[in-house]
């Protein structure tokens, strides 16, 4: 991979986000059940049908795996070095329910592991991105923005994003853990990948991942996390995550902005301390 073409990757996300949402302001839209139960609009397919198009007229050697798409087994993926793994509606019940907090994800992987992520949190039309050698950055409107920075924190405040739609009881779980450390701990809800953006612009501490979700539901943001200095760890082992497996869903994981970040390379392994056992 020679070069991110990030003026371009900008125009694309741009342009599916607004095709989401003239399908989304239309409030007409089909909905049908997947296999596995889960929900999948007429806005997930047209999105992920111009994303694919798309990246593939920009990188024409570069294979592609997309939620709304048929995954080639791993006999045919673990020869690909690079992938764009893309969620072309992230946050489809969101979506459903008109509660406006669903956004479109373009991760690329190397070797199966997430190098660069750019997301557009729809509704809001931001744009944030990050990635190996790509700070992270952020447009609204298309206007350049610093990433917001809420002042000082008191150390023994932790900000937790969860979601707005469910909450599993290891999560619960994992939030009483902190407690029991005496943190004063504030959740944050919040839709879809938007969670992970809050991540890295350090608006929210730390994000636990324990529910089902798949690899395209986190390529784009681990990039962005770890470009703004975060870290992103795989509770099962606690060490990195990894793409491109055999199976498309991802163990369970949390996301940790640059202050947390800090303190666990300082010593502070508590956060870590919280695995199988506790379920």
């Amino acid at each position: 991979m020679k070069e991110i073409k990030l003026h371009e990757l900008q125009n694309i996300i741009e342009e599916a986000g607004k095709l989401v949402l003239d399908i989304y302001n239309s409030r007409d839209f089909h909905v049908e059940v997947k296999d596995d139960r889960t929900p999948v609009t007429e806005a997930d397919k047209a999105s992920s049908a111009f994303l694919v198009s798309s990246l593939r007229r920009l990188y024409p050697d570069i294979p592609i795996i997309s939620e709304e798409a048929n995954i080639p087994p791993l006999s045919t993926r673990q020869h690909w070095e690079h992938i764009w793994s893309i969620d072309p509606l992230d946050g489809t019940k969101e979506f459903i329910t008109h509660n406006g907090r669903f956004c479109v994800n373009i991760g690329l992987l190397e070797n199966g592991k997430s190098v660069f992520g750019i997301i557009n949190d729809v509704l809001d039309n931001e744009i944030l991105w990050g990635g190996r050698d790509v700070p992270t950055g952020m447009t609204r409107d298309g206007q350049p923005l610093p990433l917001e920075d809420d002042g000082p924190v008191p150390d023994n405040k932790l900000r937790v994003a969860v979601s707005r739609f469910h909450i599993i009881e290891w999560e619960l779980r994992y939030i009483d853990y902190l407690r029991g450390l005496n943190y004063d701990v504030e959740l944050v809800p919040l839709g879809a990948s938007s969670k992970q953006c809050m991540v890295a612009r350090g608006l929210v501490d730390i994000c636990p991942k324990f529910a089902k979700c798949s690899e395209w539901d986190t390529a784009a943001g681990q990039a962005i996390v770890e470009a703004a200095g975060g870290l992103v760890v795989n509770v099962e082992t606690n060490g990195e995550l990894r793409y491109n497996k055999n199976g498309m869903l991802n163990p369970p994981l949390i996301f940790f902005n640059r202050r947390i970040h800090e303190r666990i390379k300082a010593g502070d392994k508590t956060f870590l301390r919280f695995g199988k056992g506790n379920r």
